[in-house]
């Protein structure tokens, strides 16, 4: 029954694809749904897309592991959205519109006046590194789901994955992503609540939890980290929240802001937004502290959602509960797709190498182009078997610290300029993964990466004022 289940999930997602296949004939649709999504499938879509599988299995996972203390993620997170739908995203769509950008790479161009493509060459190709291994930790994510529902071989589950978001990704272009991610954010949002209320309920109720959480393990019920320090406590609770400023202008969720039909909607979307981060991220620890209950201990962590729902369901629940975690996987994977296919085929061809002027044309490169993005994720993912949680978080962190301080900057600070986001692009994205390799028990490499760009992109863009002649509005 719940194979079944599972199939219908995945033929669906392939059918909304056919649907949308035949308007796939201009690189606007296929980029932004023509500037066409109401505000409930752009919120919903962002926030499936900024969440993934390392929120059903990554962040479930953290709170069996560390328990209480995976709540600061949950409100960093919270905080982030809000800050981003409140005071950046309206900003945004008004320059984004101003600029008539299909893309957020296309504003920073118009806005900088970067007529040597600069920082579309620095950006586009941080942007494609990242894309790869965040995809190819969703397809680590459906190996290790699929491993623990059905025993299945990870290499296979993770081939099954790159094929069907691969279908409906190349037929219905964004539109066709945008409105699946509709349908895998709701599933998620049921999935994320539905789990822990069921395992509280067989429980016997909160208390019961907590008292036999309590008594073979206490650690878990502690908010602040156990570390041995107060210095080193603040710096694990910073670094927590920290995952937060990637929702301030990471291009895979500002696409959704671009292709959003009515500015005037942004309020609608950020009370969506908002409400569904702050329930589903907090759910989603209590999933693991509530695993805590009836598994003693796992071999890995990030199972335990997958574990918890074979414990606790028949069947049928089984198979629609297999679709949430899928849902989680590939709105993300969906999402980045189309992003770095479009960094290839708008940015390199067209707008770097002058070349593929024909919307028909571009639409055929942008199919290719998903195609060998997503093969190559799962040539990374299929060498091996990774942390989820942490992979994600990698990818998450390199492309915000390039992404989040540009585009803050370019949109609060009229001195930013081309030279100056440059500098401050690669030395953020650098600063990420040399932090991310040695230092991060320290702290979460993330919240160095953001400084580092912020500062970068204001003292290169002061030196380098010489250089420039643009005027900002």
């Amino acid at each position: 029954m719940s194979i079944t289940i599972v199939l219908l999930y995945c033929v669906l997602m392939i059918l909304i694809g056919l649907k949308y296949k035949n308007k796939q004939d201009t690189l606007s649709e296929f980029v932004t749904a023509s500037h066409g999504l109401s505000y409930w499938v752009a919120a919903l879509s962002a926030r499936a897309t900024g969440e993934s599988g390392w929120l059903i299995l990554g962040l479930t996972g953290v709170g069996f592991a560390t328990g209480l203390s995976g709540l600061w993620i949950a409100l960093g997170e919270t905080l982030g959205v809000a800050v981003s739908w409140m005071y950046i995203i309206p900003r945004f769509k008004n320059e984004s519109e101003k600029y008539d950008s299909l893309t957020v790479l296309d504003y920073f161009e118009d806005k900088l006046d970067d007529r040597k493509h600069l920082v579309r060459i620095v950006l586009s190709t941080i942007l494609l590194i990242m894309v790869i291994i965040y995809c190819a930790a969703q397809l680590t994510a459906t190996g290790k789901a699929f491993n623990s529902f059905y025993n299945m071989n990870i290499i296979a589950a993770e081939l099954l994955g790159v094929f069907i978001v691969l279908l409906y990704v190349s037929f219905g272009g964004f539109r066709a992503v945008a409105v699946s991610d509709l349908i895998q954010g709701a599933l998620m949002f049921m999935g994320l609540v539905l789990v822990p209320v069921v395992g509280i309920i067989k429980a016997g109720g909160i208390r019961q939890v907590f008292e036999k959480v309590s008594t073979s393990t206490p650690e878990i019920l502690n908010v602040l980290p156990t570390n041995s320090t107060a210095l080193a406590i603040s710096f694990t609770v910073i670094g927590l929240m920290a995952t937060g400023l990637g929702f301030l202008g990471s291009p895979q969720i500002y696409q959704r802001i671009i292709a959003l039909n009515r500015k005037e909607d942004i309020k609608k979307g950020r009370l969506v937004a908002i409400t569904y981060t702050l329930i589903t991220d907090t759910c989603a620890v209590l999933t693991g502290v509530v695993g805590r209950y009836f598994f003693t201990s796992l071999s890995d962590p990030e199972t335990v959602y997958p574990d918890l729902v074979q414990h606790l369901f028949g069947p049928l629940m089984i198979g629609v509960l297999i679709a949430v975690v899928l849902s989680a996987i590939m709105s993300t994977m969906d999402s980045l797709l189309i992003l770095a296919s479009t960094t290839i085929v708008r940015d390199y061809m067209q707008k770097i190498l002058g070349r593929v002027t024909n919307d028909k044309t571009a639409v055929t490169y942008l199919r290719v182009f998903s195609s060998v993005i997503a093969l190559a994720a799962f040539a990374l993912a299929a060498t091996k078997t990774r942390v989820v949680f942490w992979m994600v978080l990698f990818a998450w962190a390199g492309i915000a610290s390039a992404f989040c301080p540009t585009l803050i900057m370019t949109l609060f600070w009229k001195g930013t300029n081309r030279y100056g986001v440059v500098i401050g692009a690669i030395g953020g994205f650098l600063t990420t993964v040399i932090w991310g390799v040695f230092w991060r028990d320290i702290i979460y490499e993330m919240f160095p990466g953001f400084v580092a760009g912020f500062v970068l992109i204001y003292l290169g863009s002061l030196v380098t004022q010489g250089f420039c002649k643009e005027k900002y509005e």
